[in-house]
């Protein structure tokens, strides 16, 4: 193997190690909500009904693999470089919801080309409809999906951050940005979760969706108690009786 992916590969390890360990002993409640969010997200993939939606199969799946490869990131030391990624989780976040709320889009939008997906699909247009008529909730994700732009792109506030996540004279990093990365994690793949429960229940009328709206109520108590902003805003929405429309 090549000496520099060696180098590199033995520096993320010893990082993940001590990181691990941090991390852990601080935030594993953050952890844990987002671990039952997946299972939560999980149990309407294993549905038979699902099968019918294959561009919403899809999304699941990639929010999945997106949660595991910004946790990854998260805890090798690159707390940052994992919220520059999570403005893919928070795309997908809203096209989940969005055809969880109008079903019969899906397949329009998976042929459509690029030119209509940006009129009719872009983020801002998405975050218009999710939020309907509620201005609080179309406020926070405006504010949510402009913060995380901040974080995408190389910005003079990316870089003023970014020093402080450097390791400082007594071999200790700042860990505020690994709570902040977590919670924003947690954040979005729990109201991919929420809204999967309510979709899950609209499909098949099991309770155990319900169930599951239940248990992400309690999860959310710990995101509060971690996010700066206050209340996940989808959630806030939907416990309000905005509830996802049934198929």
């Amino acid at each position: 193997m090549n000496d520099f992916l060696v180098e590199l590969l033995n520096k993320t390890h010893m990082d993940q190690k001590k990181l691990c360990e941090d991390i852990d002993s601080r935030y594993n409640d953050l952890i844990i909500t987002i671990e039952q969010s997946l299972q939560c997200i999980t149990h309407l993939q294993n549905t038979s009904e699902i099968e019918v939606f294959p561009v919403l199969c899809e999304l699941l799946s990639r929010a999945h693999k997106t949660t595991h490869a910004l946790i990854l990131l998260c805890y090798s030391g690159f707390e940052l470089q994992s919220l520059s990624s999570l403005r893919d989780l928070v795309e997908t976040h809203y096209l989940i919801v969005y055809f969880m709320m109008k079903p019969k889009e899906m397949d329009h939008w998976f042929n459509s080309d690029y030119k209509e997906r940006k009129k009719k699909y872009s983020p801002p247009i998405l975050r218009k409809i999710i939020s309907a008529n509620n201005s609080s909730l179309k406020q926070s994700l405006d504010q949510d999906y402009s913060g995380h732009s901040t974080f995408t792109h190389i910005t003079p506030e990316l870089l003023k951050v970014q020093n402080g996540t450097n390791v400082d004279k007594n071999n200790e990093r700042d860990r505020r940005f690994a709570r902040v990365c977590l919670t924003d994690i947690a954040y979005h793949i729990q109201a991919i979760a929420y809204a999967s429960s309510h979709f899950g229940w609209a499909i098949t009328q099991d309770d155990s969706f319900n169930k599951n709206t239940l248990k992400l109520k309690e999860l959310n108590k710990i995101i509060s108690a971690y996010q700066m902003m206050g209340t996940i805003p989808l959630l806030e929405y939907l416990e309000k009786g905005n509830s996802l429309s049934k198929v």
